[in-house]
C-alpha cells in the first residue's frame, strides 16, 4: 500500500491542534472566571465544572498532539528532504509541555480553590 508522505500537512495539522488547545484553554479559563458572576450555586458549580473539564481537554489535546507528531517525527527520521527541519520541529515540544505543565497548575489551582476555598498564601 503506498501513501503520500507529506511533512508540511502533518506540520500544519500539529499547528492547528496547538491552536484548539490554546483556544479551549482560554474557553475554559474564561469560564471558570465567569462562574462566579451567577448567584445560584448550582449554576456556579456548574460552569465551574465545565471550564474545568474544557481545561482538562485542552491538556489532553496538548500530549495527544505532541506525542502524534514525535510519532511521526521518528517514523520518517532520516527520510525527510533536505528543506524540512526535522530538529527544530521537535522544539515545538517544549512548547506544548510547557503550556501543558501551566494547565497543570491552573486546574489544579482551580480545584484546591473549589475545595479548600480562597487560601492565602
Amino acid at each position: 500500500m503506498s501513501f503520500s508522505n507529506n511533512p508540511h500537512t502533518v506540520y500544519n495539522g500539529m499547528l492547528s491542534g496547538y491552536r484548539n488547545m490554546f483556544l479551549s484553554s482560554t474557553v475554559a479559563v474564561a469560564l471558570i472566571g465567569f462562574s462566579d458572576k451567577f448567584k445560584n450555586p448550582r449554576f456556579k458549580m456548574l460552569i465551574s465544572v465545565l471550564g474545568g473539564s474544557v481545561l482538562f481537554l485542552s491538556l489532553y489535546i496538548c500530549f495527544l498532539i505532541s506525542n502524534d507528531f514525535r510519532y511521526y517525527l521518528d517514523s520518517f527520521k532520516g527520510e525527510f528532504p533536505q528543506h524540512i527541519p526535522g530538529e527544530q520541529w521537535r522544539m515545538h515540544f517544549n512548547v506544548g509541555y510547557v503550556y501543558g505543565a501551566i494547565l497543570i497548575i491552573l486546574g489544579g489551582g482551580f480545584f484546591v480553590r473549589k475545595i479548600f476555598g480562597e487560601v492565602s498564601i
